[in-house]
């Protein structure tokens, strides 16, 4: 398997949480800690992209910071794979996915030998842009499709040579944590049982 750097993008506004996921409680961890910890395991190196002056734990990873402000996970993409360079491709996912992990890497890079410049999981519905592989070099289109408005990771991935597969168990995989229900109920699920 070839080397795959990974991202984390970790900037988000969490309004519907009501505060920074990256410093939610995971087990013995943050958050962020806890997902730079799961890449690790297949990628290296791990860029974690923050928003401007967000304050973050000690990761054990470069921290990159967006140029700009709350545009949206294509900015938070553009800014971490421009920073993954030299590595060919970077897997990238958002910190709200605890359950990402290597066999969804190692899934994905099964289809790296060929003309694609993105591999992204697809759930049976849409390519998950926030749960795929990209060819490092596309980060000068992304700033390019941004400075002309565009802000959808999935709008880019369907202007892109983006090879779409299925994964089994995908859901479990990209669960996600938006609200302190769904985090209340994760944990839950993560605690053992009495």
């Amino acid at each position: 398997m070839p080397d795959i750097a990974g991202i984390v993008l970790v900037g988000g506004q969490s309004r519907r949480m009501g505060r920074d996921k990256a410093t939610l409680r995971w087990g013995e961890a943050t958050l962020a800690e806890h997902l730079v910890a799961r890449l690790a395991q297949r990628c290296a190196p791990i860029i974690v992209v923050a928003a401007p002056g967000q304050a973050l734990p000690v990761l054990g990873a470069r921290t990159v910071e967006d140029p700009v402000a709350h545009q949206g996970p294509l900015r938070g993409l553009a800014t971490g794979l421009a920073a993954a360079r030299p590595a060919e491709w970077a897997f990238a996912c958002a910190i709200d996915m605890p359950h990402v992990g290597a066999g969804l890497i190692d899934e994905l890079a099964r289809h790296i030998p060929g003309q694609h410049d993105i591999i992204a999981a697809h759930d049976g519905v849409s390519a998950q842009p926030l749960a795929a592989l990209y060819r490092t070099r596309l980060a000068p289109g992304m700033e390019a499709a941004l400075a002309q408005g565009q802000r959808s990771p999935r709008r880019f991935l369907a202007g892109a040579r983006t090879l779409e597969v299925p994964v089994p168990g995908l859901e479990q995989h990209l669960r996600n944590l938006n609200t302190p229900a769904e985090y209340d109920a994760a944990l839950a699920e993560e605690s053992p049982g009495p």
